[in-house]
């Protein structure tokens, strides 16, 4: 099964998708940035901040990548 699942990731329709929006991300609009973002992560997990600090922490935020990614990549 892993194989049959490998194979279809590597050769669906819009594969090389991910690799351009890769190279042209800056060139992007918010929702099409977003789109991507969508189908990449599952969830988000936001962990709490330093208590009295107003600083944005990147530690602190915790991505939870698809296991199968889904084939509206933009």
């Amino acid at each position: 099964m892993n194989e049959q699942q490998a194979w279809f990731i590597r050769n669906r329709p819009g594969a090389d998708r991910h690799t351009d929006a890769q190279a042209r991300w800056d060139g992007l609009s918010v929702i099409e940035k977003r789109g991507i973002l969508f189908a990449l992560l599952e969830s988000v997990i936001i962990l709490p901040g330093t208590k009295g600090s107003h600083r944005f922490e990147p530690s602190t935020v915790i991505p939870v990548w698809r296991t199968q990614p889904t084939t509206s990549v933009v």
